[in-house]
């Protein structure tokens, strides 16, 4: 997830690519845990990781 946020985001297919990196990250959170993530869980995991900022609805089903 680091290394996914620390991509450049500053043309439309750096963001595109950021964002595609953000949610795989995440899918395999929700894989390896065995859990649904939501928005709130994602925020609140995210946060709790000191993690900068991101939507937090990316990678959700």
């Amino acid at each position: 997830m680091t290394t996914a946020l620390a991509m450049p985001a500053f043309t439309p297919a750096q963001i595109d690519a950021r964002n595609a990196a953000v949610a795989a990250a995440r899918m395999q959170l929700a894989t390896v845990s065995n859990k649904e993530l939501t928005a709130p869980v994602v925020a609140r995991v995210d946060s709790m990781l000191g993690l900068p900022p991101s939507d937090d609805t990316l990678g959700l089903h």
